[in-house]
């Protein structure tokens, strides 16, 4: 609907979206892929609740208070925007705001997959751990474990024991060996920077 009204040598030209509320009803808008030029939005408080992608682009736009609903859910981020052209009097507390979180998430992601990763260290090699001992420590930040599973971090293998019973072991790949640099050098290494930016992914 949007393109059929306002769009413009690929751009959705001279929109304006003025004190648009609804308590009773969810109004939000798809802004995927769409490229937005002289346009105002001012008083929407479900903007931020609106859908944008990496291809949902603002220039020339000014962005008015209030334009969130919920504080902050909202997936638009700097990168949807031309600074350099735009007013964003309205937006600049949620960026800054969201920008704060995913600080602090990194943050947490950083300390946990450290966590995990020290806790196959022992005596300067990279151990073996039984299953069920790995998911007792690691219950309060098992999501975590299990992402580095499903990235080939961690790997797991059946190993007899003196029982004759069947123990599943957890152990880091080969792959990831070069993560020791933590420990032998107390810093970051190249791995462990590319785990954090997999586990930012989608």
């Amino acid at each position: 609907m949007l393109q059929e009204m306002y769009e413009k040598n690929g751009y959705i030209e001279n929109l304006s979206i003025i004190d648009l509320h609804s308590d009773s009803k969810n109004i939000t808008f798809d802004f995927r892929g769409l490229k937005f030029n002289n346009c105002l939005f001012d008083n929407y408080d479900r903007f931020s609740e609106c859908v944008f992608d990496d291809n949902t682009i603002f220039k020339n736009t000014i962005f008015k208070p209030k334009l969130s609903h919920k504080g902050l859910t909202t997936n638009i981020s700097n990168n949807n925007i031309d600074f350099s052209t735009c007013n964003t009097v309205g937006l600049d507390d949620l960026l800054q705001m969201k920008t704060a979180l995913k600080d602090v998430k990194q943050d947490e992601n950083r300390r946990s997959v450290k966590r995990i990763i020290s806790y196959f260290w022992n005596n300067g090699y990279f151990t073996d751990k039984l299953e069920r001992e790995a998911k007792n420590r690691f219950k309060n930040i098992y999501q975590t474990f299990e992402k580095l599973m499903s990235i080939g971090v961690i790997l797991s293998k059946k190993q007899a024991t003196s029982q004759k019973r069947q123990d599943t072991l957890y152990y880091i790949s080969d792959d990831y060996l070069d993560l020791r640099k933590i420990f032998e050098e107390n810093m970051s290494c190249y791995e462990f920077e590319l785990i954090l930016k997999k586990l930012e992914s989608p």
